[in-house]
């Protein structure tokens, strides 16, 4: 059976610290807090571009990216080194997207959210499901583009949801993926060996 996703995923340590340190912050500093925003005039406080992506602006922000996250792991299950990668890829582009367009203040976690979904979508590509991979891709779109701007808290308007980072997620997970499959086909290949589900190896972390 090609399974696009593993019915026995490893522990999911990635998820565990990311959602570890989410926890974390607002216990210590607070929600939407100055000292671990991203700030664009305090670019040497390098912290900032790590602590900036577990911040949240409220409660209501906190829950619902959490909750998406442990969805999105409890339905699309990843190997620890497939998370990793794209975590980091989605990471370092949308900071260099904040550095670029020089954005005030950025925080929350739903690039690396948009991220997961692009190695999802990325994962159905490579594996032939087309279908489930455009209906996907059209629902984010519909989401992103239309219910999310409706839903947005008018208590924080200097924390607008920023699409183009959703969007620079979105497209460093699918690259992840690819680069992840690819390497791990390339494992398989040397090894003689195929393996269905190129995300979760039995060689991942």
């Amino acid at each position: 059976m090609n399974d696009s996703v593993s019915t026995h995923p490893k522990q999911p340590l990635i998820i565990s610290i990311i959602l570890i340190l989410c926890v974390m912050q607002p216990l210590l500093f607070g929600w939407a807090a100055l000292e671990t925003t991203f700030q664009y005039p305090l670019l040497h406080e390098s912290w900032r571009f790590i602590s900036a992506h577990i911040t949240h602006v409220d409660t209501l922000h906190f829950i619902t990216n959490l909750l998406a996250l442990v969805l999105l792991h409890h339905l699309f299950p990843m190997s620890n080194k497939a998370l990793l990668m794209t975590v980091t890829a989605a990471t370092v582009s949308i900071n260099v997207l904040l550095v670029s367009l020089q954005i005030p203040e950025y925080a929350g976690l739903s690039g690396i959210l948009y991220a997961y979904l692009g190695c999802i979508v990325g994962l159905w590509f490579k594996s032939g499901e087309i279908t489930k991979a455009v209906l996907s891709i059209l629902g984010i779109a519909t989401y992103t583009l239309i219910i999310s701007p409706m839903d947005i808290a008018q208590s924080h308007d200097h924390f607008k949801p920023l699409f183009e980072a959703h969007f620079v997620g979105f497209m460093s997970g699918l690259l992840a993926s690819w680069f992840h499959q690819n390497q791990q086909l390339s494992k398989t290949s040397n090894a003689g060996k195929y393996e269905n589900n190129p995300l979760q190896s039995s060689e991942d972390v």
